[in-house]
């Protein structure tokens, strides 16, 4: 995901002055606790880069220190289920009233689960709503991931949001729209274009979860065996509870050994 607006609008992700009064009617994650609003953006930015594990555990602990962090408890709510979803969600509810409308589109997004908006269909018109209040950088990587649109377009608009990023030092969602535009490449039959957009991911978020895995996942797709376990080791050597890392390395180590 830091990526979203904090209060005065300052990119949570840079200390820079210059990087004051950037983001217009962004979502709203911070409150007035110092710490709850650092784990709080740490939730965010794992949110984005698809560290769900860091993601809960940094939002569960800005809720413990400041309850009324509605964009916490929505984190919290997409990752949970049955009476934690629920608890969440309302809480979320409770505590968006008096926010923008950017902030409270955010949390409307918890009455379309995939259950009853199978199809997205609600979700893509709240994003596509949100992305016209807003030009918050996660609001526009959310906003394209819900496109329905082919691939070509996708990619261009990944390009606008990965030069604001750059821009602006918006590295975790950088990153993200990186990792999404090198398997876009790899799906339009690109790999090396899709290999060298993976690789500014693992640049911008260097010893990240996901940079990792899409790099090990990358050299397999090109037939490099070697260079795959080599980057699953790496996702271990940082998140030793990723199951699906070892997997993987239990299945190219016994293939490497001629099992």
């Amino acid at each position: 995901m830091l990526v979203i607006s904090m209060i005065g609008c300052q990119n949570p992700e840079s200390t820079a002055n210059s990087e004051k009064h950037i983001i217009q009617n962004g979502i709203n994650w911070m409150g007035n606790d110092d710490i709850a609003n650092f784990l709080a953006i740490e939730g965010l930015k794992r949110y984005i880069t698809y560290e769900n594990n860091h993601a809960f555990v940094l939002s569960e602990a800005a809720v413990e220190v400041d309850s009324t962090l509605f964009a916490s408890h929505v984190i919290l709510s997409f990752l949970s289920v049955g009476n934690r979803k629920k608890f969440h969600k309302d809480m979320a509810n409770k505590f968006v009233e008096d926010e923008n409308e950017t902030s409270k589109l955010f949390v409307s997004l918890l009455d379309h689960d995939e259950v009853n908006d199978s199809l997205g269909v609600n979700r893509r018109k709240i994003w596509d709503k949100m992305h016209e209040l807003s030009n918050d950088p996660f609001v526009h990587y959310m906003y394209i991931r819900n496109l329905e649109v082919d691939n070509a377009t996708k990619i261009n608009e990944l390009d606008k949001l990965i030069a604001f990023c750059l821009e602006h030092n918006f590295n975790y969602t950088g990153t993200a729209a990186y990792n999404y535009k090198g398997y876009l490449l790899k799906y339009e039959g690109d790999i090396t274009a899709g290999t060298y957009a993976i690789e500014k991911g693992v640049e911008l978020h260097p010893k990240g979860y996901n940079p990792y895995d899409s790099r090990a996942e990358f050299y397999l797709y090109a037939g490099d065996t070697i260079n795959s376990i080599k980057w699953y080791d790496k996702v271990l050597e940082q998140y030793p509870y990723a199951q699906y890392a070892k997997d993987q390395l239990k299945k190219l180590k016994g293939q490497d050994d001629g099992q």
